[in-house]
Formats: structure tokens, sequence, C-alpha cells
């Protein structure tokens, strides 16, 4: 996400050290729901572009940017941006996180992964797809031919969020949260994240969604308790259906596709 600049003349805002030395006491931990009020936007049609290879490989061709169970927004990534204490590292997990090719989409859509943790790239598609980096920090291009192939690559800096997609078929994306720290989460079909091991403290924690404005909210953490963050999005804050569109076609030639499934 870009960062906001400041007017000409103005001073930077200082970034806010919220909880300089340690506070003593067992670590807490952040839950709570996203959840989202009015209509959901009408699913958008895929229009193949002439990737015909895919249509047999997927049982449900529509692109739902929003999704909603029981009033819960799903695939929002929430994370600390501020509270974590100057100069603290946090050891990289040697776990591999994986993302897949599969039906001619990715999976996971969202994801968090720490910086310098390796994730492998799989392709299950009996098709050519490929792992597209479009980030500021992470950038690299691999194609992935055939069904069983992979490869493994690593973030090596920082970034929310950074876009994954498929050049070949450009309705394929997913978006990475890439962290210095663990104190993130991906909310579930329900709505509901959770991270924990915070030092008791004062957190400002956001809420990513790909297609609504992000939110922030001030979280207080005591020891050894489970502190509560809510986050309230609306169909209001959605842009506008005809501008809800999406990289459509193949092989270099991008078109766009509405929420009619109509290429203007």
């Amino acid at each position: 996400m870009a960062a906001a600049v400041p007017d000409a003349g103005s001073p930077a805002k200082p970034k806010v050290v919220r909880n300089p030395k340690p506070t003593p006491g067992p670590p807490g931990t952040i839950s709570g729901t996203v959840r989202f009020s009015g209509d959901t936007p009408k699913p958008m049609n895929i229009n193949f572009g002439g990737a015909e290879e895919c249509k047999p490989l997927m049982d449900d061709p529509l692109v739902r940017d929003v999704e909603v169970h029981d009033g819960g927004l799903s695939d929002v990534f929430v994370y600390v941006i501020e509270g974590l204490r100057p100069g603290v590292t946090y050891p990289v997990p040697q776990e591999t996180l994986v993302i897949n090719n599969l039906g001619c989409r990715f999976t996971p859509t969202v994801f968090g992964l720490r910086a310098g943790q390796k994730l492998e790239m799989v392709n299950s598609d009996p098709v050519l797809h490929t792992f597209s980096s479009r980030a500021t920090q992470n950038i690299f291009n691999y194609s992935v031919m055939g069904a069983g192939k992979k490869f493994e690559t690593v973030f090596k800096s920082a970034e929310a969020m950074a876009l994954l997609l498929c050049e070949v078929h450009p309705w394929m994306n997913s978006y990475v949260g890439v962290m210095e720290h663990p104190f993130f989460d991906t909310t579930d079909s329900q709505g509901h994240f959770s991270f924990g091991g915070l030092e008791p403290g004062s957190y400002l924690i956001e809420a990513w969604h790909r297609a609504l404005p992000a939110k922030q909210v001030e979280v207080v953490v005591s020891a050894g308790a489970d502190a509560k963050a809510e986050f309230q999005f609306s169909q209001t804050e959605l842009p506008a259906p005809n501008t809800r569109r999406r990289l459509t076609s193949r092989k270099g030639h991008l078109g766009w596709l509405d929420s009619t499934g109509d290429t203007p």
C-alpha cells in the first residue's frame, strides 16, 4: 500500500513509539471479527479470452471480490502496524508455506508470511501458469508447466501487500502480507482472526481487504489477556460497479472485466 505523502512544507508525521520499554507479565492475544454490512457485490463472470484450457478445470467460473458469511468478512489480512518495541527481532519460522495453482485459481488468495520464510509454489493443473510478483520490494516471474511442478522462493523484504498473479490467466491472483514480525492473521470464512505472543501494551492494528479501504483500530493488550478488536466494513465503501474491473485476457493483451462480464 502506498504511504501518504505530506503537503509541501508540512513536516512528516512522526511514527508513534507506543511501547518503548518491556512491560512485565505474560504475553497476551488480540482476536476479533471483521464484519460487513449491506449487499455484497454481484460476482463477476470470467472472460476466458481464449484460455479455454481452464474451463474444464473450473466448477465455478466467477470472481467474488467480497465474501460474507453470517456477517463475517473473509480474506481480510489483519496485522500489527505500530506498538512493537524498536530493535526487537523475531525468529523466522522454518516451516515452508505453500501456495497452489489449482483449478485455475490461487489457493490461498490472501495470506501472510515472514520476510525470509520459504514459500513453495505449486502447479496442480495440467496447464501453464506463472507466479508473477507485482510488488515493490519482492519482484519475480516464474513459469510452471504441468501438474505437480513446484519451486521455492523467498520474499526477502517486508511488504504489505504484495500481489501475485498469473500472466496467462490474469483473473488469478493472490495477495501476500510479508511481515517482519509474527503478529498477523487472515480472517476465516466467518471473519474471525487471532494472533498471540504480544507483550502487554498499546498497539495499532490494520485490516486490509482487496476491494475495500483499509481500517485501523487501537488495542490495549493486558498481561495474559485476550484483547478484542472489531472492524466494520459496509457496502457504501465499495467502489462503483463499473470500476470493479480485472485483467481478463492473456499473452500480454490486457482486457478488463466488469460485474456484467462485458469487456469495454
